[in-house]
């Protein structure tokens, strides 16, 4: 009963590349501390994004999955940090299956590619440039939601600017962020 059957492993999947890693603290914590972006952090350790988002989906406590989603930044910014995301790794997958003469997978990997590139080219995104600045206003406002967390005095100054400016949208995303870092401040107390 203490060995593993074959249908018992492919039911459960391979083993998570980040529980694996040797310097998975490391990982946990730079993704808790909120100041790096999934992106970032799996570059950082040389991981797949996809990966590290597994992991945190399925091996995160709860308080501390809901701590990293707050550096997730504007919707729109996700989602198209995302789907560049599945652009570059259905890329990468069409680029492996060429590799090993898997042509039928190339032709799949080539289709969901192009329907991403697509979708991004619908929102507008049409150049590398575009891309560029997305991943760069994606480290923005993660350096912004660290300064929210670690500067809470600065709070109402910056709502109280965006208010003045109409951006009120901005200025519950703040108020928002703050009262989320408070919430998972007293959680881990």
């Amino acid at each position: 009963m203490g060995t593993t059957t074959a249908i018992e492993t492919a039911r459960r999947g391979r083993p998570c590349t980040v529980c694996r890693h040797p310097q998975r603290a490391e990982l946990e914590s730079a993704l808790a501390s909120g100041e790096y972006s999934l992106r970032a952090v799996s570059r950082q350790f040389d991981l797949i994004p996809e990966s590290v988002r597994r992991h945190v989906r399925g091996h995160v406590a709860p308080e501390v999955r809901q701590a990293m989603t707050q550096v997730a930044g504007t919707p729109a910014l996700s989602i198209a940090s995302r789907l560049l995301d599945v652009a570059d790794s259905a890329r990468d997958a069409r680029l492996a299956a060429e590799e090993n003469g898997n042509d039928k997978l190339a032709a799949l990997m080539g289709q969901s590619e192009a329907r991403t590139l697509d979708a991004l080219v619908r929102m507008g995104i049409t150049s590398a440039d575009i891309a560029s600045s997305i991943h760069d206003a994606e480290g923005i406002m993660t350096i912004f939601a660290t300064l929210v967390r670690e500067h809470p005095e600065v709070v109402d100054a910056m709502v109280d600017v965006l208010e003045r400016r109409n951006q009120s949208a901005w200025a519950d995303q703040i108020k928002a962020l703050a009262a989320a870092h408070h919430e998972t401040k007293e959680v881990a107390s």
